[in-house]
């Protein structure tokens, strides 16, 4: 019975309830913090513009995507025993190089072990050589009785053990043979030692001690799915961060770490021209502490105070252009002729872009 097999069936839904509810807080946390403090930063204000949306949407989408192929890996590979899986597969190849599909031998087996597969006729293997009845009679022949031994030879073989044997002497008479070995060893020899064998207790500990593959695998993807979490988050966080405020008597830029008021007394400079796609009119301000701002950025938002005091934001640039010219800022108009052709004859927006230009 395969319990790992069963275990991992059991556990696929709930790997799956995580990896989704992961991909989904990556997409979420930037474009949730991002809409919620430029929300706060803007407050009740009847105008005011923030960092691109688009782009923080792509990066958690990204980022929700790259979290999906991370999850995905461990949860597909099987939990197997590492230890026995390199004798399996050493067993299972040396059962296949023996047993072929369909019953068959395996061609393998027979040209690396050809005598295992002779065909013997079963009465010749049984039947005894040619050359046994003849060896044995050779053996027989050879053998020879035997001879009990005379007191002659028991005497003489006495004789010669006296002969041979050596002479006893005192134990106390004897010298010792260690008395000649020097002290110190001869120069230029070094004393050789055995290498001691690492004890048994020993190595169990540095293996407890390393970390299991598995474990390091699972650590380095979850740091890498909170890595990217908080990256789509932070990027969501600093756009919303960045957010300019329109009002009637100037603006406010909010960064991160900062914050500048300006009123119109401000400007130094004005400059009206085409935009960069020649689909609206761009207005630049130009401000006395060298700081550079968009009067009309593309992405604007209005709310319903606004539309309470102007009809379009092209009367609203009417209103702040007067006010910055009347406190001494200068006006340029660039490309006017452009903007005649282009924009004049525009029913919607023609008089008052005539009226800024003035």
């Amino acid at each position: 019975m395969n319990f790992n097999g069963e275990y991992m069936e059991k556990k696929k839904p709930l790997i799956f309830a995580v990896r989704l509810i992961l991909c989904a807080v990556t997409f979420f946390a930037g474009p949730v913090l991002y809409f919620y403090l430029v929300k706060k930063g803007a407050g009740d204000a009847m105008m005011y513009s923030a960092g691109s949306v688009v782009f923080v949407v792509l990066i958690s989408l990204i980022g929700a995507f790259a979290v999906y192929l991370i999850l995905k890996r461990p949860a597909d590979e099987p939990e197997a025993c590492e230890d026995c899986s390199f004798e399996e597969d050493a067993e299972r190849e040396e059962t296949e190089a023996f047993v072929a599909h369909d019953g068959d031998e395996s061609l393998e087996a027979r040209e690396l072990y050809p005598e295992l597969f002779r065909e013997r006729d079963v009465e010749e293997a049984q039947a005894a050589p040619a050359y046994y009845e003849a060896l044995t009679k050779a053996l027989g022949s050879q053998k020879a009785e035997l001879v009990p031994e005379s007191e002659d030879t028991q005497e003489s073989a006495e004789e010669t053990e006296d002969i041979l044997a050596v002479e006893k002497k005192d134990p106390e008479k004897l010298p010792d043979i260690y008395d000649s070995i020097p002290d110190t060893l001869p120069e230029g020899y070094t004393v050789w030692e055995e290498d001691e064998e690492p004890d048994e207790q020993e190595e169990q500990e540095e293996t407890e001690e390393k970390p299991a593959p598995r474990r390091s695998k699972i650590f380095s993807r979850a740091l890498a799915v909170v890595l990217i979490a908080a990256l789509s988050a932070s990027f969501g966080f600093v756009s919303g961060a960045d957010c300019t405020v329109y009002s009637d008597g100037g603006f406010e830029v909010k960064s991160l770490f900062a914050k500048e008021s300006y009123s119109w007394q401000d400007c130094e400079k004005v400059e009206i021209a085409p935009s960069f796609f020649g689909d609206r009119i761009a207005v630049t301000l130009y401000m006395k502490d060298g700081t550079e701002h968009a009067l009309l950025p593309s992405d604007l938002v209005f709310s319903d105070g606004f539309y309470e005091k102007y009809s379009t934001v092209y009367s609203y640039a009417i209103h702040a252009v007067e006010a910055m010219t009347e406190c001494g800022a200068e006006k340029t108009v660039k490309e006017r002729k452009t903007i005649e052709s282009e924009f004049l004859r525009r029913t919607d927006i023609g008089e008052y872009i005539s009226e800024l230009i003035k």
